[in-house]
């Protein structure tokens, strides 16, 4: 049965939390695509270890708007994500990809002892401000995790489509036995997040727990101790996805905000059930470069590299335009293709000519005269 000792309302960002953990960088700055690079001329490429690529920017005039602007303080990324009436919160940025951006997490709890006393208190808000347009709680990378023995957490948000709500519970008898444990259930739990989440609110009912919402592929449970990692923020980033405006490619199209370089790039429409439209530009398969600056997307050259192309060993790699093609070496055949026939050497001519004339040698025998005849 589920306690109702206590009750834990918390705010995702209003919270002070600690600097990124060691493991970060290199936990997260991979999944940042090599190719995605580029600013606008005179702005800045990086904040510390962030590359900061277009449509975002550091600094006046290098961002596509003010909600793409990076700030940049002590080589510290840092975003402004939420807005409210009167302020705007910050959250640091540990990664930008094509289509979401990484940003330190926040984790709050309450712990009440047998007489009802708070023993900690990390609580602030009811209710987180809205974020800022043009950024939704990813419901793909993210889930809502509740951490603790019999505690039940509730998320209740807001989208454009209305207000939204999830939920899970975890039951045990104690938490000190729960190791290398699986959020199945068993003082772990996890659920999705509604799609197109724009701001939510956490509660939590247990004598002690703890509840986020995070990236699933960050947070692996093992017991309670993981919350005393003063890096644990870090560790378990929230991953926000982002679009650019709020009309769809077909209508951005014809005026003059479009942002798609009209170079090899392509357009897909924000297609989540936010209601909030939007775009997102890339580039054409074959092409790599920024497909929102000039000159857009360029070809790849997959001959250069041999994980770019499936060309067999023995043969000769082509590139084309947005592509590439294989053709066998002398002496081979086949479609040149590693994933296809290969190339197979050719049988030599040379023995199967040499046998041919010698089965064939039928040279006439001179005839001896005799001259004496009878």
């Amino acid at each position: 049965m589920y306690s109702h000792l206590s009750l834990l309302v918390f705010s995702w960002l209003l919270l002070a939390q600690p600097t990124l953990g060691k493991n970060v960088t290199a936990n997260i700055a991979d999944v940042t695509s090599n190719s995605f690079l580029g600013t606008k001329p005179g702005c800045p490429p990086k904040c510390g270890n962030l590359s900061v690529p277009y449509p975002f920017g550091i600094g006046p005039n290098c961002a596509y708007n003010s909600n793409f602007t990076i700030n940049c303080t002590n080589s510290e990324p840092s975003l402004i994500v939420l807005e409210a009436l009167f302020n705007t919160t910050t959250t640091q940025v540990l990664s930008i990809t094509p289509t979401q951006v990484w940003v330190q997490n926040a984790v709050a709890s309450q712990c009440y002892n047998q007489t009802g006393a708070a023993v900690k208190d990390n609580g602030t808000a009811v209710w987180s401000d809205q974020l800022a347009l043009p950024y939704t709680f990813s419901n793909t990378a993210n889930k809502f995790t509740v951490v603790g023995c019999n505690s039940f957490g509730q998320l209740l948000g807001q989208s454009q489509a209305g207000f939204l709500g999830s939920g899970c519970g975890s039951q045990c008898v104690s938490s000190a036995g729960l190791i290398d444990a699986k959020c199945t259930g068993i003082g772990c739990c996890q659920t999705d997040i509604p799609e197109g989440l724009t701001s939510y609110v956490s509660t939590s009912f247990d004598n002690c727990g703890y509840a986020f919402m995070g990236e699933q592929d960050s947070f692996q449970y093992s017991n309670l101790s993981v919350f005393l990692d003063p890096n644990f923020v870090s560790l378990v980033p929230i991953v926000l996805d982002y679009a650019i405006g709020n009309q769809s490619c077909a209508i951005a199209n014809n005026s003059d905000a479009y942002l798609c370089n009209p170079n090899n790039t392509l357009c897909s429409d924000n297609m989540d059930s936010s209601g909030y439209g939007g775009y997102l530009c890339s580039c054409e398969n074959g092409y790599e470069g920024n497909p929102y600056l000039s000159p857009g997307c360029t070809d790849i050259d997959e001959c250069i590299d041999p994980n770019l192309n499936d060309c067999d060993g023995n043969a000769k790699c082509t590139n084309t335009p947005g592509n590439f093609s294989c053709s066998c070496d002398h002496h081979f055949s086949g479609d040149g293709r590693s994933d296809g026939s290969g190339c197979t050497r050719q049988a030599s001519l040379i023995p199967v000519i040499l046998g041919y004339l010698s089965s064939h040698d039928h040279r006439p025998q001179m005839q001896q005269n005799n001259p004496m005849r009878t």
